[in-house]
């Protein structure tokens, strides 16, 4: 397994060395938690109960309408 190494002042490490010690890890498994924490997996299963099609938006208060037009110039305004 490769090795990291990394300056700290001596203030840090016994900082880092008192919050390892707290949740019971050692400098390195604490360090690599802190680091790399672990994707969060989703509990929920996959909705499957869907279909897909359009999303209606209510527009903000005062907006402009948006339409058709406004949508190409905005898609296509490129030469």
């Amino acid at each position: 397994m490769p090795t990291l190494t990394f300056k700290v002042t001596p203030a840090q490490a016994r900082e880092v060395r008192r919050a390892a010690r707290q949740k019971n890890l050692t400098v390195s498994d604490y360090l690599r938690r802190v680091a790399l924490p672990a994707p969060v997996e989703s509990t929920e299963a996959p909705r499957h109960d869907f279909t897909p099609g359009r999303v209606v938006i209510a527009r903000a208060p005062g907006a402009p309408m948006i339409t058709k037009e406004r949508i190409d110039a905005a898609l296509y305004d490129c030469p």
